[in-house]
């Protein structure tokens, strides 16, 4: 605040470094859980851009991304849409052949898409977005990747495409255990989301396996335990052993899962 306000001293009311540091107010907000205040920011940002930027200027859609990003954060997810598809089509704009930035907006999108349970739009987004990374960045694997590829095993679970699931399940986990450390959460979730898969096609000593790697990874790092997330490992567990007929073993593992 102190440095917006000197800002505002010694710049035009009307600049694009103001926009920039309204923006960094609203991150802060964003990060504490005050998204009322974040909105407010973020609009102020957006505002500002639009005076100082032309038309179509690619802050301004990272301004409308920002707040698509909170309205998601608020379950508005409708109004989240239309702020990012009126980003995606600066983007589109600004780079034709394709950009990081049009990248990730997909992803944003294919996002909400997946939380409103409209699983064809989802996964043509994220196909959309695989599809321009592989021509922009073929030979770069970072985290952002690990999380489309699992959207994209998920909306293919959802749509009881088990088997292709499996595939983008298994890339996701490889390329997690290639760049994170071992009991990152991202791994867990990896083991946890091919153990559902091979439940689903039911291969349940196949994913017991699964679900138990799942567990061990996710204890691996006792000083940052994740009951929630061991809670929803240890259920399926118990299902599988069930729909094997060891309900004497699976009420273990139900019994652990409520605690």
């Amino acid at each position: 605040m102190k440095c917006l306000k000197m800002k505002e001293q010694y710049i035009p009311s009307e600049h694009k470094e103001l926009a920039r540091i309204l923006n960094h107010i609203a991150a802060v907000y964003n990060d504490i859980g005050d998204l009322t205040n974040a909105m407010k920011y973020h609009q102020e940002s957006l505002k500002m851009n639009e005076k100082c930027l032309l038309i179509g200027h690619n802050s301004i859609g990272s301004s409308l991304n920002h707040i698509a990003h909170t309205l998601t954060n608020q379950g508005k997810y409708n109004e989240a849409l239309n702020y990012f598809k009126t980003s995606l089509k600066i983007q589109h704009n600004m780079f034709p052949n394709g950009h990081i930035s049009t990248v990730k907006t997909l992803s944003k999108i294919g996002y909400i898409y997946y939380l409103k349970k409209d699983y064809n739009l989802a996964f043509d987004y994220f196909s959309k977005c695989m599809t321009m990374r592989e021509t922009l960045f073929a030979d770069i694997h970072d985290v952002t990747l690990i999380s489309t590829l699992t959207y994209v095993s998920l909306v293919l679970t959802k749509q009881q495409q088990n088997s292709d699931s499996l595939i983008y399940s298994m890339h996701a986990l490889n390329l997690s255990k290639t760049l994170l450390p071992i009991g990152h959460e991202h791994i867990t979730d990896c083991y946890t989301n091919i153990g559902i898969v091979y439940r689903k096609k039911g291969d349940y000593i196949k994913a017991f396996e699964y679900f138990e790697k799942a567990a061990q990874n996710n204890n691996a790092k006792p000083m940052q335990p994740t009951p929630i997330r061991l809670a929803r490992i240890y259920d399926n567990m118990d299902i599988c052993l069930c729909c094997q007929s060891d309900d004497e073993h699976g009420l273990n593992y139900r019994m652990a899962a409520d605690k």
